[in-house]
């Protein structure tokens, strides 16, 4: 079968159904076979389909199957056979068009675990492509759809089954299962019986008359009694609960307090426990004769020393024992009674009885041999030890295995005797000497061990310091130690800063810093005795100057100052190590700082002996960054009014505007109105947070206001053209606008910028035509005055 091509097939009919429907959300427990759903009827409806595979996808193996895709989108059901006969059912979808595939596992005697890895489970399986018979499929022996249809299966009482639905269209339409035309029956309504009930060691086993569902069976379905009660049951279990359709017909009870008489007890039902159809089971009791349990017991053993040991072992409890099981801890057992062990090796062994009563019941004790050796003695001593010098005898003995030492006892051929644990012993003559130590332990296993020791001569040491050196010298020490009956074999010069010589018998040393150091030399001979002195060299490191800084603003010199001393002499440094000094004394000036800088001073004594170099910092005041915005540079009559702002980064701590030479304001924003037109200078001074001051500067110009306009002509004759003389005064604040005959009489007056003069006299009376001279004049908006003279033509 080509699988791709029936994905591709099948694809687009199932497109718009895809996009219209929603399936049951995954993961439902019935998607494992598990927790599969019982059948319990001739046709079961099954409304929607369902999505993936459940929490266990991979329960079908497709190369075990003619699932060959394993599950898609399934659901698993079981069912088991009360009567024989052809096991027939169709599978009928809601959707013709829907493509289901289905698989009927036999779980008779196997659980839902073995089915993807045993494909004689599968008694019938169809894994066809939808091509008709309204989508219908099963095991039916139907033959209009040969694909789709399998023959019936043939059906034993009692046999389980599971049968897995998968919905290959990934559709969200349902289906009925019909199991209408099989002859065998898959269900019934007659109740489960408690049938027998059987004792084991730790309770007892109940058998029902068939399956009853796992979920069912709680331990408050059941009562325990019989002598010494109450009993309560803890806990039900059946092996074929942990793998299989949800149901079984035994159950073991584990029963609390345990048995601790032999008779005949009572088991009832006393709750509700039903088979997979919901028939409950009928609640009676049995009788069971519950045997006594085995007891174990063990006598502790008395620890025992290897060298002797023989452990005797016996049985002590009260219980007859059919068999005895004994392992010794060490690889050895028995089934003797008492038998009687010899271990080869010290330490604890379990010890454990196992007993079988004649019910094959067991019970178990154990105890610990403890087998203690002959206590481990030894000490650690080293090879060549010299004179005078404290020899540490280092207890090394162990109790192997857990007796504790209780004796120590130390005897030396000088005549010393000791019982401490570890010993610190000076032999004060060179020569061969014998360290014997005895060890008990408290079991009363003892020890011994004898070593000799060599004591021989040290050597004398002795050297020169050198003489005060200041800092940065060379310091030369001679060595002066010296062995009698010996040579010297190697020199260690411990400088006492952390630093080492070897072998040199005059060394050098430079110190890398000032102070007194704990100069060590160890001398150590040909024999290997070895002897040290200290003697404290001291290196003269004067004291740095100390310095003050300065913090100046960008562009001006900052003065730094350091100490000095008598007599001494301050230089002073680009760098910190090397260079040239460029000035030498205690107050120094730089130059205009345009960023901040370092420099390094040094102090030479008059010793002759220089400290080391010390910072010492110029520092500049964080730079800020500003820029002056103007506007509008060009301003203009009525409203000449300017705005100013600064624009960057300047902390700024005060504001001095000015216009010209006059100071304007001290806000941080400027508005200023002009009021008589020329070209003004702007300038702003800012003072920062740190007294540092920044200037700008700028220029605008206020244009004058426009020119006053007079027309020299004007025709009143009604004809709606130049009808009326007017002027055009702008900006004016004040106006008078006269007009005179050529006798000198005023014929006209307004006060008003806007006039219109339509040829009229003060009363109203047409003038003639002719020329009339005329006065405007006024103050306009900058306070300046105006005047304007001139002939205007009446023309009819």
């Amino acid at each position: 079968m080509n699988i791709p091509l029936r994905i591709a097939a099948f694809s687009w009919l199932m497109f718009p159904i895809l996009l219209a429907m929603a399936q049951l959300p995954p993961n439902q427990p019935e998607q494992d076979c598990f927790n599969a759903i019982p059948l319990c009827q001739d046709t079961y409806f099954q409304p929607n389909s369902y999505t993936g595979a459940g929490s266990n996808p991979d329960e079908i193996d497709g190369d075990n199957s003619c699932l060959e895709l394993g599950e898609q989108n399934s659901v698993w059901y079981t069912f088991q056979v009360e009567t024989a006969g052809d096991l027939c059912f169709t599978i009928i979808p809601v959707d013709t068009l829907d493509d289901y595939d289905w698989a009927v596992f036999n779980l008779t005697n196997s659980t839902c675990a073995a089915i993807a890895n045993n494909n004689s489970l599968a008694v019938a399986c169809n894994f066809t492509y939808n091509t008709g018979c309204a989508g219908e499929t099963g095991p039916n022996g139907r033959t209009d759809c040969p694909d789709q249809f399998t023959p019936c299966i043939s059906v034993q009482a009692g046999e389980v089954f599971a049968l897995n639905i998968s919905n290959f269209s990934a559709s969200n339409a349902g289906y009925t299962i019909d199991f209408s035309s099989s002859t065998a029956a898959l269900y019934d309504q007659i109740p489960p019986d408690l049938v027998e009930v059987e004792s084991f060691c730790t309770g007892v086993t109940v058998t029902f008359s068939e399956r009853v569902s796992c979920a069912s069976v709680e331990p408050s379905d059941f009562a325990f009694t019989g002598p010494d009660g109450p009993y309560v049951i803890t806990s039900v279990q059946s092996p074929n609960c942990d793998d299989s359709t949800g149901a079984s017909r035994s159950y073991d009870l584990i029963i609390s307090p345990g048995i601790q008489q032999a008779g005949t007890y009572n088991l009832s039902l006393t709750g509700f426990v039903g088979d997979l159809c919901g028939n409950g089971a009928n609640q009676n009791s049995l009788d069971v004769f519950m045997p006594l349990p085995p007891t174990a017991e063990l006598n502790e053993p008395a620890p025992q020393c290897q060298a002797q040991n023989e452990f005797r072992f016996q049985y002590s409890g009260p219980s007859s024992v059919a068999t005895y099981r004994w392992d010794f801890g060490d690889g050895a057992t028995s089934q003797q009674p008492e038998p009687v062990h010899q271990y080869t090796a010290h330490g604890d062994y379990p010890v454990q009885l196992v007993i079988f009563d004649g019910n094959g019941c067991p019970d178990t004790a154990e105890v610990v041999a403890s087998v203690l050796p002959s206590p481990y003695v030894a000490f650690s001593l080293p090879e060549v030890e010299c004179a005078d010098d404290t020899l540490s005898l280092f207890n090394l003995s162990g109790p192997r295995g857990g007796s504790a030492l209780t004796d120590y006892l130390w005897t030396l051929s000088d005549g010393t005797v000791a019982n401490s644990r570890n010993l610190l012993h000076a032999f004060e003559r060179p020569g061969q000497y014998f360290v014997q130590l005895a060890i008990t332990n408290d079991a009363g296993c003892a020890d011994t061990v004898v070593q000799a020791v060599s004591i021989t001569q040290k050597p004398n040491v002795a050297f020169d310091l050198a003489d005060d050196i200041c800092l940065g010298d060379t310091a030369w020490l001679t060595n002066r130690s010296s062995i009698v009956g010996d040579s010297i074999s190697e020199w260690v010069w411990e400088w006492g800063d952390g630093s080492s010589t070897v072998g040199q018998n005059r060394p050098s040393h430079r110190f890398q810093s000032g102070g007194t150091f704990p100069v060590t030399l160890s001398v150590t001979t040909q024999k290997g005795c070895t002897a040290e002195l200290t003697q404290e060299q001291v290196v003269v490191a004067p004291d740095p100057p100390q310095v003050i800084g300065d913090t100046v603003c960008v562009g001006e010199s900052a003065t730094l100052e350091t100490t000095t001393a008598i007599g001494a002499i301050n230089r002073w440094y680009e760098s910190a190590a090397g260079g040239s000094p460029f000035f030498e004394g205690f107050l120094w000036q730089t130059g205009p700082l345009d960023f901040s800088q370092t420099f390094y001073v040094e102090m030479e004594t008059a010793e002759g002996c220089v400290s080391e170099r010390v910072p010492i910092r110029a520092e500049t005041f964080p730079p800020g960054q500003g820029f002056l915005v103007v506007f509008p540079k060009v301003l203009e009559f009525p409203d000449p009014t300017l705005q100013a702002d600064l624009e960057g980064f300047i902390q700024v701590a005060a504001y001095r505007w000015r216009i010209g030479e006059l100071d304007t304001s001290t806000q941080a924003r400027l508005s200023f109105t002009f009021q008589h037109p020329g070209t003004y200078d702007i300038s702003l001074e800012v003072t920062d947070i740190y007294g540092c001051e920044y200037q700008w500067r700028d220029q605008v110009e206020v244009l004058p206001p426009p020119e006053v306009y007079v027309p020299n002509v004007f025709t009143p004759n009604e004809d709606g053209i130049n009808d009326v003389w007017k002027a055009s005064i702008p900006l004016a604040q004040q106006v008078e606008i006269r007009v005179y005959d050529r006798g000198g009489r005023l014929v006209f007056f307004s006060d008003v910028p806007d006039f219109e003069w339509g040829g009229l006299d003060m009363k109203g009376r047409l003038l003639a035509e002719g020329g009339y001279l005329y006065v405007v004049e006024g103050v306009n908006v900058a306070g300046e005055g105006f005047l304007k003279r001139g002939l205007v033509n009446l023309v009819r």
